[in-house]
């Protein structure tokens, strides 16, 4: 695999310059009709990102004044080369009660309010509750972020700032299994401590110096990336321990991107309960997770504690799906589906056909 330097000078000075020039922009336009948020660090030029989130309120505003933000915010990133590196992606456009039941699925952390009114989060009940929240929540992100280091291995180049984010998604998702308080097979709490650390510390020395020793870089992202697909594996049979009381270890061939891969079971059990409920909702996701998905009934496996986790989830993307088929734009969403296209077309249709062929012939 070979690795580019595409790392490109920048200050965090550089970075609030810019948010502060887009606040002022979208403040002098559209007032309070909306808020306007950051999340993320920038702790780290210049391998970080800057993430904007905008958060409108459709009782407040004209469908042609929220088109008018969106238009506003994308052009403000895709029109300047130097502002498509600050950002890497475009501003994030929510609907306020989308947002505002978003930590159900997402976590948009280190959230700061910088225009407009602040919306309060709807939050889980107690701790359990919290606590189920993030199991569901954690198995979306670790196969998210498992499925990015697949495709890096793959890719015959890859540019040296995304490589190096991977380092910062691994070192998350150590984070968060540690908040847990679960245990991982052949992974002491101390070894992960130690082992997120090095994360961060190799992203900060190579993201200092630039790439510097590039074959020094990937034998260290190989190591990195043999290791986690072990520790996912882990973590996936233990959380099937936890929420359905089963232990299970097994692994299902799964079609991803025209490639067999096997996948865990239990993500696939957890993406077919998505499927089930969002059939329940008819929500926009409900065809693409139901052929992706296309597993056994797995709802009693859950029990109902996690069932109604996932019915908040789905509440919440009603707002997400309305907001796509209004405006053309899909806020994240759980299991893989962030930004995507929410209905099946084309060739994903015949693709989907053969992963329902592939769950049967496995005896699912």
């Amino acid at each position: 695999m070979k690795i580019i330097d595409d790392l490109q000078p920048v200050t965090s000075a550089e970075y609030r310059e810019t948010v502060e020039e887009f606040t002022e922009f979208f403040a002098g336009r559209y007032g309070d009709e909306a808020a306007l948020y950051r999340f993320g660090n920038r702790d780290h030029p210049p391998l970080s990102d800057l993430d904007l989130a905008i958060v409108v309120d459709e009782s407040r505003s004209s469908a042609r004044r929220i088109a008018g933000m969106i238009a506003d915010a994308r052009h403000f990133v895709r029109a300047d080369r130097r502002r498509r590196y600050l950002f890497t992606h475009d501003i994030l456009i929510f609907p306020r009660r989308r947002f505002a039941r978003s930590m159900y699925d997402i976590s948009l952390s280190e959230k700061e309010l910088l225009h407009g009114r602040d919306i309060p989060f709807e939050r889980p009940s107690d701790e359990e509750d919290e606590k189920r929240v993030l199991r569901l929540r954690f198995v979306s992100y670790a196969t998210n972020t498992m499925r990015n280091f697949t495709r890096v291995r793959r890719l015959g180049s890859i540019g040296c700032r995304d490589l190096l984010k991977l380092f910062n998604s691994a070192a998350h998702l150590i984070s968060d299994w540690l908040v847990l308080g679960e245990e991982a097979d052949g992974e002491s709490r101390e070894a992960l401590t130690a082992w997120s650390d090095a994360l961060g510390r190799r992203r900060k020395a190579f993201g200092t110096k630039g790439c510097g020793d590039r074959e020094a870089l990937l034998r260290v992202f190989e190591e990195d990336a043999r290791r986690l697909e072990l520790f996912y594996d882990s973590c996936m049979t233990r959380l099937s321990e936890t929420v359905t009381g089963e232990r299970i270890d097994r692994k299902l061939w799964y079609l991803e991107n025209g490639t067999l891969v096997n996948k865990h079971l239990f993500f696939l059990l957890t993406g077919a309960l998505y499927a089930r409920i969002f059939r329940e909702k008819e929500l926009c996701f409900a065809r693409r997770h139901g052929a992706m998905y296309a597993l056994k009934d797995t709802k009693s496996r859950f029990g109902e504690a996690y069932v109604s986790v996932v019915r908040r989830q789905a509440e919440s993307l009603k707002d997400a799906c309305r907001f796509y088929y209004r405006f053309g734009i899909m806020t994240a969403g759980p299991l893989m589906c962030s930004y995507c296209r929410p209905e099946l077309r084309g060739r994903e249709r015949l693709r989907f056909l053969v992963q329902r062929g592939l769950y049967r012939i496995q005896g699912w």
